[in-house]
């Protein structure tokens, strides 16, 4: 399935968007993600700007390359129990939006075309309130 970045940056709200789009994948009982892993949803920014401009695809393919902000869509059986936190408490949970570096992370399309990136939960660097203030 190809990856629909259109569709995400036209999204009045991209965390349901995204909820939405990978949901019946999320809740499958044949998927399941091993050890200390995540998967994130990528943020995808409006595909019009504040001065009204509309965005080439071109520069929306880009939130798929170098995006740094993920809505968290399901959690490894082991991802956050570090030493210091075994029960993880201080952990993000599903529906947080984390801020991590792109080039430690895998991209694949879930869903309905929903662009989410695979990764460690020691790349995850910190969780945000608001993905556009770190985009």
């Amino acid at each position: 399935m190809k990856i629909d970045m259109q569709r995400f940056g036209e999204a009045k709200d991209i965390k349901a968007e995204l909820l939405a789009a990978t949901a019946k994948a999320m809740k499958s009982k044949k998927t399941r993600l091993l050890r200390n892993r995540l998967i994130v949803g990528s943020y995808v920014a409006s595909h019009i700007t504040p001065g009204g401009i509309i965005k080439p695809q071109k520069l929306l393919d880009e939130d798929r390359y170098q995006g740094k902000v993920g809505l968290v869509l399901k959690l490894g059986p082991i991802a956050f129990k570090f030493d210091e936190d075994p029960e993880g408490k201080n952990a993000p949970k599903v529906g947080d939006w984390v801020l991590y570096r792109a080039a430690d992370t895998s991209e694949i399309g879930i869903g309905e075309g929903a662009p989410c990136r695979v990764l460690y939960d020691d790349s995850v660097i910190m969780v945000v309130d608001d993905p556009v203030e770190f985009y």
